[in-house]
Formats: structure tokens, sequence, C-alpha cells
């Protein structure tokens, strides 16, 4: 009998779904197909962060091929009015950095609820034409055998002083570009330093090339970090270098571990097992409580060449493997530092859910998206990730650890003030697929003043 009411049942739910598709087909397909475009307005909103896993490394051609542009246009010296030594008010110096405009269109406001609130601005497309018809005009009167130009990536930082009243305006440019060539099916790629400077027709540019400007392609990295446990975390950081080298295949880098004597894991075994090549690591320990600007300094001064770059980072972090060229390409010795802008994730968001996983879209499209228009905010106003040539960390002072010593945050605000008082630039901008991954503050450094302590 039990057997003959399920049976029944199950007949009379079958008879009212087919009613109801019956009935309601016009709105079970218009919802499907809301569905399917959900789904990939989710795979699109997002699978940038995918793209820039994986770039390749370009190194020595970008470098044998920087003599392509430098002699078709003038060099000119360039010596923005807020790069100079001078006297900097406490925490002030972020006043004096800059916003970079980006060309293409990085998509990185898309994660923001309101698109104003952030992201990178385009470059206008008055500049990018300017620029475009400059190179290209200095091309073909140089070569016979020029085809095409492609401008891969246009990043413009304005010179702060030049948008007063009756001065021309005036743009630091960086360039990534293909050129092709009608003699040969092997492009030539550039990336160089550029001025573009509006002329007094304000209607026109005069653009040259930036002496002694010039970034190394081939600059060996130290990724400095101090840490105090967090196992998970830690081997989370080598397992992404690790990802970085067998991407890349760049061996130019170093990860720069000090450890305040963590006890929940062996970092040095670790470091062994991973793929990475024993030049490419270093475990440095430190006695005492964690202190992140001691820990830091101690990671700087282990890095002997000044000319090799050294880059402090936090832990907790996604670090996308084009990334390293970006640290290059914005460290210039003697002349500009780098910090980029993270994207700090909001609780139970993380970088697989990024990739657009059919999952993951599922529940956008289940959810009207609503569960995925809110995932972070960009770090705005932290500078704790930092690049510098070891030479230049040496002329600002390096870490400030006698007043930041168990003191939490503020560190990196010092840093930058010493950084912009010593007439460095600093170029900033959001690194797409650059994340922090929201975490626990629950017994972190609960020995310093002013920390969370549970």
């Amino acid at each position: 009998m039990t057997f003959q009411l399920k049976m029944a049942a199950l007949l009379l739910f079958q008879k009212r779904m087919m009613y109801y598709l019956v009935i309601y087909y016009k709105h079970i397909l218009l919802a499907s197909i809301c569905l399917v475009v959900l789904f990939y307005y989710r795979f699109r909103l997002l699978s940038f962060v995918v793209n820039m896993q994986s770039v390749p490394y370009v190194g020595d051609q970008v470098l044998k091929d920087f003599t392509v542009l430098k002699e078709m246009l003038p060099e000119c010296e360039y010596h923005p009015s807020y790069a100079r030594e001078h006297t900097v008010e406490k925490y002030e110096g972020y006043l004096e950095v800059f916003e970079s405009s980006t060309y293409p269109d990085d998509h990185t406001w898309r994660w923001l609820v309101n698109a104003d609130d952030g992201g990178n601005p385009l470059v206008p497309a008055k500049i990018v034409n300017a620029v475009e018809r400059i190179l290209k005009d200095a091309l073909i009167k140089n070569y016979e055998t020029f085809s095409e130009l492609k401008i891969r990536l246009l990043e413009s930082t304005p010179n702060g002083a030049a948008f007063e009243e009756n001065e021309l305006k005036m743009w630091r440019l960086i360039v990534d570009a293909e050129i092709l060539w009608t003699t040969s099916p092997n492009p030539t790629y550039i990336s160089q330093y550029f001025v573009l400077k509006e002329t007094e027709l304000s209607s026109d540019f005069e653009m040259c090339s930036i002496k002694g400007h010039q970034w190394n392609p081939g600059s060996r990295i130290n990724i400095v970090i101090a840490v105090k446990d967090g196992a998970a975390w830690i081997k989370y950081l080598v397992d992404n270098i690790e990802d970085i080298y067998l991407n890349t295949g760049d061996e130019n880098l170093v990860l720069v571990i000090v450890d305040f004597h963590s006890t929940d894991l062996d970092i040095q075994e670790i470091l062994e097992a991973s793929k990475l090549k024993p030049q490419m690591y270093k475990l440095l320990t430190l006695e005492g409580n964690f202190e992140r600007a001691r820990g830091l300094q101690a990671g700087i001064d282990w890095v002997i060449d000044p000319n090799e770059i050294v880059m402090t980072i936090d832990l907790h972090l996604d670090i996308p493997s084009g990334i390293l060229q970006s640290i290059r390409k914005h460290t210039i010795q003697g002349r500009m530092g780098y910090t980029p802008e993270v994207f700090r994730l909001e609780a139970g968001f993380s970088k697989s859910f990024m990739r657009g996983t059919l999952s993951d879209m599922l529940v956008c499209s289940l959810t009207f998206a609503l569960l995925c228009v809110y995932i972070g905010v960009w770090e705005l106003k932290g500078y704790g990730l930092m690049s510098l040539y070891k030479s230049d960390w040496v002329a600002i002072g390096g870490e400030n650890v006698e007043e930041y010593g168990e003191v939490w945050g503020g560190e990196d605000w010092d840093c930058m003030d010493r950084l912009v008082a010593k007439g460095l630039e600093v170029f900033r901008h959001k690194y797409p697929g650059l994340l922090h991954n929201y975490h626990s503050h629950k017994g972190m450094w609960s020995n310093h003043k002013g920390l969370w302590s549970e």
C-alpha cells in the first residue's frame, strides 16, 4: 500500500510539473535566458583575473628592442616639480603620489558597487591618439619595412604642478607596444618611458624619450616578508611564488622569509620541498617578538647588491605571475619606486571563486548576482607592498625600526614620507588580480600595541 501511495504521489507531482511547464513555458524560457546571460556576465566580469595569472617572461627580448625608438625621438630631461628633495610632514607623503591612468580598460572598476569608487582611470583618447600618431610617424620616417604599430598598454601619470594656471600640461608615459614589419614575421616589442607635452597651440603634442629613465627587464627581484606562525598562509605564499616561477620561467626571483621562530611549521622544509631552486629562496630567523619593520629591514639588509630590487609584501596575498615585469618596469633606480594597490576581498570570496567556475556562476545567477556585486574594496591607502632598488632603500634609510618596533601600522606610511622627501617618484596603480584574502585577526601579533588580540 505504501508503495502504491508513493507511486501515486509521484505521478501527481509529474502531472503538476507538466501542467506548470505548459502554462508557464514563456516565463521558464525567459528565466533560462536570464541565467545564461548572468553566467556570461559573471565570466566576463572577473575573467581578467585569470588572464593576469600567466604572462610570458620576455626579459632580454624587450631589453634588446629598447633601441628601436630611442634614436627616432629626441631625448629630454624629466624632472617633475614634485620629485625633489624637500621636507614632508608626518604621514603626508601620500599626497604627492599621483594616480596613473591606463589604456586599454583593465576593468579594475568592475568589482565595485559604484564604479566611481575606484578602478584605474582610462587614459584620455586624445593622449592615446597623439602617442599612436607620433610613434607611427617616427617609424614610417625611419623604417621602410614598418608595417603596423599595436599599443598593448599605455600608462599615463601627470606632472602634478604642471596643471596650474598658465602652465602647459605634461604627462609621463610608459608605452608597451608591438611593432610589425613587412619583411619579418617576428614582431618587435618595446616598453619605454616618454614625456608627452601639450604645445602652446593646445591642440598638438610633443613627445620625447626620457633620458636615463630606463627599466631593466633582467633585474633580480627579492620579495621580502616577515612572518610569525600562520602555517597555512606561509605554505600558500610559497606555493604562489612556485607557481609564478613555473608560469614564467623567471629565475631572477628570490623569496626572502624573515621568521620570528614560528612554532606551527618548518619553513625550511617547505621551501626545500618546493620546485624553487635553492638560490631562489632564503630563510632568516630573528629572536624576540614579531616586529614587521625589523623583519623587513633584516630582509633588506640581506640583499647586498645595490642594483637588485627589493619588494616588501604582506601575507594573505594572491600574487599574479605578470606582476614581476610590472615590478621591474615601474621601479627605476634612483628615480622611482613602485607600490601597487591590492584588492581586499570580503569574507567568503577567494581567487578560486573569482576564476568564474560553473558553480560560482550558478550562485551568482540564482541570486541575480546580488552575492557577486560587493566582493571587496581596493586598498587605497595601504603601502605595505613597496618596491625599490637596494640602493634606494639605503638612500631613504630603510624601515624605521626604532619608531615602529612593536607598534602595528604606520611603518609603510613612514617609508612613503621618506621616499617622497628624498625626491623619488612613486608609481601607483591598481593591479588586476593582486588580491588580499580575508582572514581572521584572532591572536595576530597579540604582543603589539593597538593590535587585535581577539
